[in-house]
């Protein structure tokens, strides 16, 4: 008992030489509490060996940054000095004054463990509990049969059961990390994906509007400059009526006034010719002569009224001659009109008969069909 004993001072005295290690900051700070023995048969330097003991195991251990037991001892004292001064606590085994004591150490863990016996079996519990929390993380225990040897050897499976324990759940938490890192992953892939389509898909319906308002302008376009062709053609077809009806028209009027001149000039000049040629004529009857003797008339004026009646036919005569030429020339340039209109139709049957039109338009064709009768 003596030498295992030794064995455990020796060790704790150049213990506290490896408390630390290079990479302390990355690593949870650990301190360890005094044991409480419920059983009230353990010696009180064998507790505080066994507790040194379990220090130095974790501190080997190289998952924990363990604070020094002259370190922890100082802070002990302090919160001892503060509880017995408030006359609350009397020891500093009590839950609460541990996680004071964790938390005036700035430790991030602490170890507290109890020794209990039942059937001549002993047990030893030990609870990891986070101070931030003030909730326990992790329990393990073991059992031994009071010896010494048996003791250390259940410490040592306790701190194996912890860091075992605290392992599955470091990796449970990485796991978790990386499958919440994994799944935050394929969101933003999900997100990315569908931000691209997104995008491609307003490109595409850009890219169609650009188009169909290109379309939509061509189409304008087409439709603008057909109407001024059918605006163009419908002016040339106008102009083109109105000088085939000019022709008609003129050639008709010419038509009727050659007509008229000759039916009512020859008629009514031949008539006039008719009626001074009798005049005449009856003047050189032996009645009409004798007749202007008795009422005094002179030779002279005789033959001057004869000749005024003679010269009047004749008048007449060549005026019924040259309506009849002048009716004849009006009537001829009148048909030649009315030839050359004809003729000019029927020259521009297929724009004067049947004219088609097709206009496009933003949403189709439009056909127009005129009839000139």
């Amino acid at each position: 008992m003596k030498r295992i004993l030794g064995i455990f001072v020796l060790f704790f005295t150049f213990s506290p030489l490896f408390a630390y290690d290079d990479d302390e900051d990355e690593k949870l700070k650990l301190a360890v509490m005094e044991f409480e023995d419920k059983t009230g048969r353990i010696q009180p330097n064998t507790l505080d060996a066994a507790t040194e003991y379990l220090r130095s195991v974790f501190m080997s251990s190289g998952k924990y940054v363990v604070i020094s037991k002259g370190r922890q001892k100082e802070k002990v004292s302090e919160i001892r000095k503060e509880y017995n001064t408030n006359s609350t606590y009397k020891s500093c085994n009590d839950r609460t004054c541990q996680i004071q004591l964790g938390q005036a150490l700035s430790a991030d863990l602490i170890v507290q463990t109890t020794i209990t016996s039942f059937a001549e079996v002993y047990t030893i519990s030990s609870e990891l509990t986070d101070i931030e929390k003030e909730a326990t993380e992790i329990g393990a225990r073991a059992d031994y049969d009071g010896t010494e040897i048996g003791m250390k050897a259940a410490l040592e499976s306790i701190v194996a059961q912890i860091i075992e324990i605290q392992q599955k759940e470091a990796d449970k938490k990485a796991a978790r990390l990386a499958a919440e890192k994994q799944r935050k992953q394929e969101e933003e892939l999900r997100a990315r994906e569908e931000k691209r389509r997104e995008e491609e898909e307003k490109r595409r319906l850009e890219a169609e509007k650009r188009k169909q308002e290109e379309e939509q302008r061509q189409a304008e376009k087409a439709e603008k400059l057909a109407l001024e062709k059918q605006k163009e053609k419908e002016n040339k077809i106008a102009k083109i009526k109105r000088s085939i009806n000019a022709l008609k028209y003129t050639g008709t009027a010419f038509i009727i006034a050659g007509a008229a001149v000759i039916g009512g000039g020859i008629a009514g000049f031949t008539i006039d010719y008719k009626n001074e040629r009798d005049k005449y004529d009856k003047m050189l009857t032996p009645e009409s002569i004798r007749d202007a003797i008795n009422k005094g008339m002179t030779k002279s004026e005789y033959i001057k009224s004869a000749n005024k009646h003679r010269n009047n036919a004749n008048k007449s005569r060549n005026l019924a001659f040259a309506c009849g030429a002048v009716g004849a020339a009006l009537t001829g340039m009148g048909i030649a009109l009315v030839v050359v209109g004809v003729e000019k139709e029927e020259k521009y049957e297929h724009l004067l008969l049947k004219d088609i039109s097709v206009i496009p338009s933003s949403d189709g064709f439009y056909a127009s069909l005129n009839f000139n009768f």
